[in-house]
C-alpha cells in the first residue's frame, strides 16, 4: 500500500543479502605481525642450516615496543638473506693433523757426566785460561796462577790412564763438529790437539815448579846460615855466653868458672 514503511533489509548471509563479515580466524586477513615475532619464534631471516655469527643482541618483546619508534617500523625489508648468510656464517676452522716432529738424535757426549763435572770445577777454580795452560805445557814454563796446587790438580786430571783413553776420541773429532762441543769437551779437544806427550810434559812442569821451590828454599836457608855464622863469631854472642857461664856458677854455688 502507498505510504507504508519500506521492508527491512535482509540479514547478512541470507539469500539476496550482503555477505556476512568473516569470523576471526576463519578466512579473514591476519592481524599485523609483531616486530620481532613472539618470544621464542624463529625468524625466516635466520636459517637453521648455517651457523651464523652471534651478535649477542638483546631481544625485545611486543609489549616493550608499544608506543615506541620500533612499533612504526616496517616488518618487511629488502634484506638479502642469502648474502647475509654467506657473509656472517662462522668459518669452521679445521685443524690439520699435527705431523709428528722427528726429533734429531741426541748428540752422544764424548765424556761421562762425572768427568765433565770434574773439568768444570777445575777450570773455574784454577782461573788459568786454556791458552796459558797449553802454552806452558809446550814451553815448560810456569805462568801466572800455576802454583803447586794447580799442578797437582792438572796431574790428577790428565793421568796416563785417562790420557790413553781420551786422546784417540778427541783426535778423531771432525772440525765441523767442534762448535757442538761443550766447554769441558772443547778444553780437552784443544789440549789433546795441540800438546804432544801430555803426561810427560805435566810431570816436567811439576818438576820445574818443585825445583824452583827448592832453589827458593835453599836461598832462604843459606841466608839464615850466613846470619848465624856472623852471630857466632861476633862479640855479642861471646858476651851472651859469658853471662850464661856466670849464671850457671852462681846457681851451682861454685866460684870456679866452668
Amino acid at each position: 500500500a502507498m505510504g507504508g514503511p519500506p521492508p527491512p533489509p535482509p540479514m547478512p548471509g541470507a539469500r539476496g543479502g550482503p555477505p556476512a563479515p568473516p569470523m576471526l580466524g576463519r578466512g579473514g586477513p591476519p592481524p599485523p605481525p609483531m616486530l620481532g615475532g613472539p618470544p621464542g619464534a624463529v625468524s625466516a631471516l635466520s636459517p637453521r642450516s648455517a651457523k651464523l655469527v652471534n651478535l649477542r643482541l638483546k631481544t625485545i618483546t611486543p609489549v616493550q615496543i608499544q608506543d615506541t619508534i620500533f612499533a612504526e617500523l616496517k616488518t618487511e625489508t629488502c634484506l638479502d638473506v642469502s648474502d647475509v648468510t654467506t657473509k656472517f656464517t662462522e668459518v669452521q676452522v679445521v685443524k690439520a693433523p699435527q705431523s709428528e716432529k722427528k726429533q734429531a738424535p741426541a748428540r752422544q757426549a764424548l765424556i761421562d757426566p762425572r768427568r765433565a763435572q770434574q773439568l768444570g770445577i777445575f777450570l773455574i777454580r784454577s782461573k788459568v785460561p786454556a791458552d796459558d795452560i797449553i802454552l806452558s805445557l809446550n814451553t815448560l814454563e810456569l805462568r801466572a796462577g800455576m802454583n803447586a796446587e794447580f799442578l797437582d790438580l792438572l796431574a790428577g786430571i790428565f793421568t796416563k790412564k785417562v790420557v790413553t783413553t781420551e786422546i784417540t776420541i778427541f783426535k778423531n773429532v771432525a772440525e765441523k763438529d767442534v762448535p757442538e762441543l761443550t766447554s769441558s769437551e772443547l778444553f780437552l779437544y784443544r789440549v789433546y790437539k795441540d800438546v804432544n806427550s801430555l803426561s810427560e810434559k805435566i810431570e816436567l812442569l811439576s818438576f820445574n815448579s818443585q825445583l824452583e821451590q827448592l832453589f827458593t828454599e835453599a836461598d832462604e836457608n843459606q841466608a839464615l846460615i850466613m846470619t848465624a855464622v856472623k852471630v857466632l863469631h861476633g862479640q855479642s854472642f861471646k858476651t851472651l855466653l859469658s853471662y850464661i857461664i856466670d849464671l850457671a856458677n852462681v846457681l851451682s854455688n861454685s866460684t870456679k868458672k866452668t
